[in-house]
């Protein structure tokens, strides 16, 4: 009976083809849908130190200095910084801006792109921040005590005040108390 052993490896073969097909199929379009392998962007590495420094204006009151120490630059439009009270960021020493005391800015979220009156940035460090920059933080009250967390956002974070944190992808990528 040699037809018969012809007709089942006939089969076989059919049926191995069409596996192949639907596997190379599934294949395909896994990957043209964008279901395979998806990425998160990874946050920054970043290493930061702090202190607490005085204002300068006479007033007594003390801002947290946060330096970063190393990792890469990273874009300043993609970060925030949170406390545990309200705070106002970038008002370094012996500036003229309000304390966050008696700033109705002051709040518990403040994006770095925060800009006062219309001008530049008021971390004044650019589009990113660099290794051995220093961002000031003005927390209301006491700076001692004060738990401060650095968060990086996949995305631009757009205003200020609190700003505006799109997307569901933050990082925290540095957290202390002063």
């Amino acid at each position: 009976m040699p037809g018969r052993e012809r007709g089942v490896s006939a089969v076989v073969g059919v049926v191995l083809l069409l596996a192949v097909a639907v596997l190379l199929a599934v294949t395909v379009g896994t990957l043209a849908l964008g279901l395979g392998e998806q990425t998160q962007p990874t946050a920054p590495t970043i290493s930061v130190s702090h202190e607490l420094v005085d204002r300068g204006d006479g007033s007594g009151e003390q801002l947290i200095a946060i330096t970063k120490r190393s990792g890469e630059p990273v874009k300043t439009d993609y970060l925030y910084v949170g406390g545990s009270k309200p705070l106002d960021i970038g008002a370094g020493p012996e500036s003229d801006r309000p304390t966050a005391d008696s700033d109705s800015k002051a709040s518990g979220l403040e994006a770095f792109t925060e800009s006062y009156m219309g001008a530049p940035p008021q971390v004044g460090i650019g589009d990113t921040w660099e290794a051995g920059e220093t961002v000031y933080v003005d927390p209301v009250g006491e700076a001692s005590r004060t738990d401060v967390t650095l968060y990086w956002n996949t995305r631009d974070v757009a205003g200020n005040n609190p700003g505006e944190v799109e997307g569901s992808d933050s990082y925290d990528i540095g957290s202390f108390t002063a």
